[in-house]
Formats: C-alpha cells, structure tokens, sequence
C-alpha cells in the first residue's frame, strides 16, 4: 500500500513539477495525511513485504543476504518518519514543498529525479540552420571567420555565404585584406590607398582582379604617378562588371585634376553616389585642368548625387564634365570649398544653365556665384543651400539674392553665413526669401554679424513659413518677435545651442523656465520648441542640480513643457 501511495505522490509531484496538475495535488494531500497517521502497521507489512523479497533474491542470485533486512528495516523505518515530518510540514505549503519531498525520497533510493521540463535535447553546433549559422559568424571578427573555415565543410560553406559579409568594411593595409579579397563574396566598402602605402604589385594586381564585389569603393592619396592611375581604372572598372558598385569616393586624389585618361571612370553605369575631394599634392598650389574629354556615345547616366569639395584647386571642368555626363539623372549636386579657398571651383556660368534644365534636380548646394540666378528657371528645385563669406563679391551674393526671388518651386532655404566681420547684403539674401518657402535654417557663426538692426529687421518680416532654424548665439532676440500675426503658419522652431549657451543654460528644464521661452510658448499654442546639443536634465559634471531640475515636477505637469523637445 505504501508503495502505491508513493508512486501515486511520484506522479502528481512530476505534474506538479510540469505545472498542469496542481489542483488535483491539492484535494489529495489531506487524504494521504489522514492515511499515513490511521494506519501505523503498515510499515511493518512492508518490512516483511520488503525482507521476502530480499529473501527470494538471496536464493536466486545466490548472494549473502544477512545484512539486507536490517538495511532495509532501518531504510523503511528512515522513509517512514521522514514522509511523516515533511507531509506533515506540507499542510502549510505550497506545492513545492510536495515537490522537494518527492524529489529527496528518491534520491534516498538512489533514483535520479529530473523534471520533465530539464530534460532538453542537445543540439549540435551543426545542426543549426544556414541562416542562424550566418547570423553568429557575421558578429565574429575577420579572424574568427577565417578559423571558422578550417574546422568543417559545414562551417567553410556557412562562411562563404553573403550575409557574412556584407556589412563589413575593409582597408588595403589590413592584415587579413589579401585573403578577404579572395574568399568573401561582397563588402559593404573597400578604401584603397596609393601607392605611398600600398607598394606591393601582388596586391595591387588582387585590387585589380578580385571577384569580392563592394557597394562603396574609397580611393586615398592617390599621386599622379601612371600606376596610381591605371589601378584606379582597372579597379572600378572590374567592380562595376560585378554589379555592386553604388559609391564612389575619391579622397585627397590629384590623379582626377590632371590626367584626362581617367575622367572616364566618373562616367561609369551604375554609380549613384560621387563624392570628390579634389586636393592637390601642395595644399596651396593650384591645378589647373585642360578642357573636359568628349561624352562618350554609349553613355548610360545613372547618378544621383554629386559632391565635390576642393581645396585650392580650379576644377571647373571636372565639374562640368560630371554635370553635362549625368544631366538626365542628377537629384542633388554639392559644390563647396574651404574657408581657405579664395580661388573658385564651382561650375562656370554656362553650367548654371545645364542646372536648370536637368529634370530631376532636387537640391542645390553651392555658395554665390555670378550667373547663379539663371538655376532659377528649374521646375524641380525643392532645397537651396548657400554658403556665404566675408571673401564673396558682392555681385554674386546680389546674383544669389535674385535666384531666392525668382524661384517659385524652392522649399527648403538654408543659408550658411561664415561672417567674421559682418556683411551689408546679408539682410538682402534674409530678405529675397520667396513666399513659397515653408523650411527656412540661418546658421550665423559670428555673433558680430548680427550688430547690424538691418538682419533683425529683415528676419522678422511675416512669411508664411512651417519650420524655423536658427544656429546663431542671439536666438533669445528674435523670440519676441516670433507671434502668430508674423509667422501664422509656424508650427516648429528648431534653436541650436552654442557651448556658451550650454554653460550657461545647462538643461531644457532651465531653458523652459526662462520667461522668454514660457511667453513664446504662450504666445504661440500651436508651436513645438525643439532644442539641439542640449541635455533634458543637468548631467553628471554639475555637483549642484539648477534650480529647474529641483522643480522638474512641476515643469512637467505644465502644458509647455509637452511641446518642448531636445537633442543631444
């Protein structure tokens, strides 16, 4: 009988233990308490059960058995009391005091108790799926992959698969680029540098050969020597046969300003993205290009964005040559130059026509030029971004004025004003705004510039603009004249903050106690505040909290305090 009670606390203890059975566990506890208490001559039957058996075992296996009913007795009888005490002890516990129970009697039998649900099945590293497998190998380092491949057949096809590899970066002076190149089928970009730090033929001749196909392909000081050249062909022209190739980067390269031989290579089908960074040999010498090559016939366009960015170089040419090759497909062209350039590299006037007649012209970023004002005539220029110096003439910040008036598609005007010691047609540019811009961003990186009443004047004039940016140090100056009568539209105003402004305001729960920012708010109940490099709470370099932060509460429950927002 005890046995039978036992195995039937086995299987509810292992129900228990599953979590599926626990009210029945319940109703039946009482019932074996009551049991074991009324029936004390159990044991004993047991006992003699028990010894029999042992007996019966003795004769069979022909094995002494003097000492095997007293081990037994003294097995029972330390069974017997320790269910006692601890079905006793049960009344007032849960079910997993009825589990612990179980699970000490049968180790008492040297039985090995495991719950059902520790018993899981193993599985080989191998049996994982392809997809999980390139998943954990493309966290691993270039190092790790390449040991990953000696262990298995598994394992070296799983490190051949793309997702390995797509989203890794590689340069041409790493340890592991020659056995990269050769054994990964893509990356997500490869920089080459020049011969200065790439000397040996054999990989160069690898940079020339390879089947590892890149979405992003970087050239670094490249010289104007014949090798640098011809590598750079041969390289871009075997990455577009594989078909990944969208971007094209061409760093601090001199090879592009005077040699005509690889002009080409700007022109090759496929490339949506051309970043150029056109600096000469000498930082301060001047290159001068001979006139562009013809297009060839079979020219497929297909870029999209153009950038070029030259340093004391006279790269008009090169630029024209881009332009008039991708007309047909060019969304957003970038010309600037540095704060030491006193020499133009930007398009020369007839190209400002080409501008204006391309189909898909999106964005245009340059700084005032003479003739400017004819990009006017485009139907699809939606963002206009200039940039503007003290070293700028005046007739071409009055020709870029003239283009902010004429252009009726424009959306988006950001002016960038790098004014040390102020500039009269400054007001004029602020002013030539047109009325169908709803984005409008004055960046000012000198607070003198704004001595003139003129600016002020001119940035306060009604438009009807949604989304106002203002990178200057005199912000607080303009907020009082930012009312629904001026700007009824205005739904965003973006302010960035210098880093004496951040001493000194120190958090967004300072700045919205201010008067001024709480009266703007007020004043305008449909207005969002977003704030730039600027933290919500005084961060862990101030010992002392502001005053603000103490108040936070407070502030929070406040209405404005909901239409406040910051980026650090």
């Amino acid at each position: 009988m005890f046995m039978s009670w036992c195995n039937e606390m086995s299987k509810e203890g292992l129900a228990a233990y599953n979590g599926t059975r626990y009210d029945r566990l319940l109703r039946n506890r009482q019932e074996i308490l009551n049991f074991h208490e009324s029936n004390e001559t159990t044991s004993d039957a047991k006992c003699d059960v028990y010894t029999t058996t042992a007996d019966e075992r003795q004769t069979t296996d022909r094995q002494p058995t003097a000492e095997l009913p007293s081990q037994a007795n003294c097995r029972l009888q330390t069974t017997a009391t320790t269910t006692r005490r601890r079905l006793k002890r049960a009344q007032t516990a849960d079910v997993s005091a009825v589990a612990a129970f179980l699970r000490s009697y049968y180790e008492l039998k040297a039985v090995k108790f495991t719950p059902p649900q520790l018993k899981r099945k193993k599985m080989h590293l191998l049996e994982l799926p392809d997809d999980v497998l390139a998943e954990v190998m493309q966290r691993l380092a270039v190092p790790d992959v390449m040991s990953c491949r000696l262990v298995c057949k598994r394992l070296a096809a799983a490190s051949q698969c793309s997702d390995v590899w797509r989203l890794r970066e590689l340069d041409s002076y790493d340890e592991y680029a020659a056995a990269v190149l050769r054994l990964a089928p893509c990356l997500e970009s490869l920089h080459i540098y020049g011969s200065r730090f790439v000397s040996s033929e054999l990989s160069r001749l690898l940079f020339r050969t390879t089947r590892c196909a890149v979405r992003v392909l970087c050239f670094s000081f490249l010289s104007s020597s014949s090798s640098d050249a011809a590598t750079a062909r041969k390289v871009v022209r075997n990455q577009a046969a594989l078909g990944r190739l969208v971007t094209l980067r061409l760093l601090d390269v001199d090879v592009f300003c005077s040699s005509q031989k690889v002009w080409r290579i700007l022109l090759t089908p496929g490339l949506e993205h051309l970043y150029l960074d056109a600096r000469p040999a000498g930082y301060n010498a001047p290159v001068y290009v001979r006139d562009a090559p013809r297009l060839p016939s079979d020219l497929r366009p297909s870029l999209k964005c153009f950038r070029c960015h030259a340093y004391g170089g006279h790269v008009r040419a090169l630029v024209d040559f881009v332009v008039a090759g991708h007309a047909s497909t060019l969304e957003e062209v970038s010309v600037s130059r540095s704060r030491q350039d006193v020499t133009s590299a930007a398009p020369t006037p007839p190209s400002f026509t080409l501008l204006a007649a391309m189909p898909k012209l999106r964005k245009l970023t340059c700084y005032p030029m003479p003739g400017m004002q004819a990009v006017a005539a485009s139907t699809s220029l939606m963002a206009l971004v200039l940039e503007v110096a003290d070293r700028d003439s005046d007739g071409a910040v009055r020709d870029a004025a003239e283009l902010l008036r004429r252009a009726k598609t424009v959306r988006e005007v950001t002016l960038s004003l790098e004014l040390e010691s102020g500039h009269s047609l400054c007001a004029d540019l602020v002013l030539a705004v047109g009325p169908s811009v709803e984005s409008f961003t004055l960046s000012l990186l000198s607070r003198r510039a704004l001595a003139s009443g003129r600016l002020l004047r001119a940035l306060r004039a009604p438009r009807a603009l949604r989304r106002l940016e203002l990178r200057w140090r005199a912000w607080q100056e303009v907020l009082s004249s930012i009312t629904p009568c001026l700007f009824p539209d205005l739904r965003t105003l973006v302010l960035s903050m210098w880093k004496e402004d951040q001493d000194r305001i120190r958090c967004l729960n300072n700045l919205v106690g201010k008067s001024a920012v709480r009266q703007l708010l007020t004043a305008n109940p449909l207005l969002k505040l977003v704030v730039l490099n600027l933290p919500k709470y005084c961060n862990g370099q101030i010992t002392t909290p502001c005053w603000a932060c103490c108040q936070c509460d407070r502030f929070a429950g406040a209405a404005e305090y909901t239409r406040v927002a910051t980026f650090e």
